[in-house]
């Protein structure tokens, strides 16, 4: 396993940062941003977690 370079969560091999760091909820808590997430995964070419 991979680990994520901000945090050392354990994260799979083709991320670089886990999906807490990479989208945190505290960035903004009023407008949450999954959408951006999905398109970071789809432009990846990654299906979901």
């Amino acid at each position: 396993m991979i680990r994520c370079n901000m945090c050392g969560t354990k994260i799979k091999p083709w991320y670089e940062v886990c999906y807490q760091c990479y989208n945190p909820p505290s960035k903004s808590m009023e407008v949450p941003e999954p959408i951006v997430a999905k398109d970071f995964m789809r432009n990846m070419g990654i299906d979901g977690w």
